[in-house]
């Protein structure tokens, strides 16, 4: 089990890695901060994760379009879904980044 969390950091780290060489810049780990932050996720009962934007402006069409087009995506043994891109959300005394959710599922052999 702990080999598989390691592996779906790994994917996820990979991920990340490709969208920052797109120009997607996303929240980095206040402790690594070489490392995006990942939270999980569910998605229609699917596991997944998100990432958030570094700043608190929405995406741009540009950004969403180059986010768009790199899903589907295979990493390793795993397939990469695009769940959807969240806007800047608001809440009474907070504000969240825009996210990008993803779902993914290890592939058969």
């Amino acid at each position: 089990m702990i080999q598989d969390l390691k592996h779906k950091k790994m994917v996820q780290n990979a991920l990340a890695t490709i969208l920052r060489t797109k120009g997607i810049k996303m929240e980095m780990d206040p402790v690594d901060e070489i490392q995006p932050l990942i939270r999980g996720g569910v998605y229609g009962g699917k596991e997944g994760f998100y990432f958030r934007k570094d700043d608190y402006q929405p995406f741009t069409d540009y950004q969403k379009k180059v986010i768009e087009n790199t899903f589907p995506i295979n990493i390793d043994s795993y397939t990469l879904n695009l769940e959807f891109i969240s806007d800047v959300e608001y809440d009474e005394d907070r504000i969240f980044p825009s996210g990008i959710h993803i779902t993914f599922k290890k592939n058969s052999i």
